[in-house]
């Protein structure tokens, strides 16, 4: 039943998606929404300069890069994006078999795809842009040892201004973790990406347990990720750190690609 229940939601769902008349309607209403709830949110707190995110996951993440990725979609929204989160993504694979060509960068400064490496529907980003970048490992999710950790570092004020403030103690100053791969990073590589990503960076992996392996295991893979306490920690860290936007020179630096 739980398999029936998430191949309709999903897979219905990507085939309205697909129809251009519905996919054209779909589009509109999102934007519609998101241009709501921002005016609300400003109405009640002009005295506040907005820095929006956005996060999207599984057909969600769809909707929002192909506004992203398209100017005409874009200009209709009444805020400028910073952070986009595609959370268990089907992007790539759907722009594959649609051939559907990229533009050469997203409306927003820094697009995270993040996907467990189970998900049968999330896929990787980075060789859509360049197939060279399949042989480079996606960046792994910091571990957190405990729950409880990202708990105590957003339950009080002093530790939350801490965290804001410090996040150089969290592996790096601009709270990026850079995984050790394997050197095939290039700096053509970082180039590309920077024009979607301004840290190098877009692929982010949550490791699979000891026991995620089996089909049922796989398929909740793909509807958990908000109880990821390192998914948690990793959205927190990007939306708090100091630096948002990176030059190409210092995304090759961070990712230590010469």
């Amino acid at each position: 039943m739980i398999i029936r229940s998430l191949i309709g939601d999903i897979g219905l769902d990507i085939l309205l998606y697909d129809n251009n008349y519905y996919k054209e309607k779909i589009i509109e209403s999102v934007i519609n929404e998101l241009n709501s709830k921002f005016d609300k949110f400003k109405q009640l707190h002009n005295d506040i300069e907005l820095e929006i995110s956005l996060i999207g996951h599984s057909l969600g993440s769809l909707i929002l890069f192909d506004i992203l990725n398209n100017k005409q979609y874009y200009e209709k929204l009444n805020f400028r994006v910073i952070n986009f989160f595609g959370i268990g993504s089907p992007v790539s694979i759907f722009k594959l078999i649609q051939r559907d060509k990229l533009k050469d960068e997203l409306y927003c400064d820094n697009y995270y795809n993040v996907f467990h490496e189970c998900d049968p529907i999330g896929y990787r980003m980075e060789p859509l842009l360049d197939r060279s970048l399949s042989t480079v490992n996606p960046v792994p999710l910091e571990t957190l040892s405990s729950p409880d950790l990202i708990i105590d570092k957003v339950k009080n004020l002093n530790v939350l201004s801490e965290y804001i403030s410090g996040l150089d103690i969290m592996k790096n100053k601009n709270g990026l973790d850079v995984a050790k791969l394997d050197g095939k990073l290039s700096p053509e590589h970082v180039k590309k990406i920077h024009n979607f990503n301004t840290f190098g960076r877009i692929d982010y992996v949550i490791k699979s347990k000891l026991l995620d392996l089996d089909m049922i295991n796989a398929l909740k893979s793909h509807v958990c990720y908000f109880e990821e306490f390192d998914l948690i920690n990793f959205i927190i860290k990007k939306l708090l750190a100091k630096k948002q936007k990176l030059s190409i020179d210092e995304a090759l630096k961070l990712n230590k690609v010469n």
